[in-house]
């Protein structure tokens, strides 16, 4: 919440259709923040918080791309991923995902996520 400023900013300077953010939520914490506390105008939001409490990814998209939640074979397993799908002209759909992987990454989790790239 602290760069929203920053964030603002940099959306009006470039308009981009889509935002992809890592590291949503702060190592130390006492409350998960609201959902509405991640609110753009204009944009669309999808988080990875439901169910789970490490540091959370975000993904922005302009509202009329129409953008949904899209599964993936293996997503479940590696902990910190959310894809999403937009249909293109024509019959053309585009999955776009976000994703990080701590410096700390154990190699189970490695693994899980080397599973979902292949």
């Amino acid at each position: 919440m602290n760069k929203r400023l920053e964030l603002s900013a940099l959306i009006h300077e470039h308009n981009p259709d889509m935002i992809r953010i890592t590291e949503i939520l702060t190592q130390i914490r006492d409350v998960d923040p609201e959902t509405q506390e991640f609110h753009i105008d204009g944009y669309d939001h999808h988080t990875n918080l439901e169910g789970r409490h490490k540091r959370g990814v975000i993904m922005y998209t302009k509202s009329h791309l129409n953008a949904t939640i899209s599964h993936i074979a293996g997503e479940e397993k590696f902990e910190e991923s959310l894809w999403c799908g937009l249909k293109l002209k024509g019959a053309v759909n585009l999955l776009i995902g976000v994703v990080y992987r701590s410096a700390n990454c154990n190699r189970d989790n490695h693994d899980h996520f080397s599973g979902i790239v292949h």
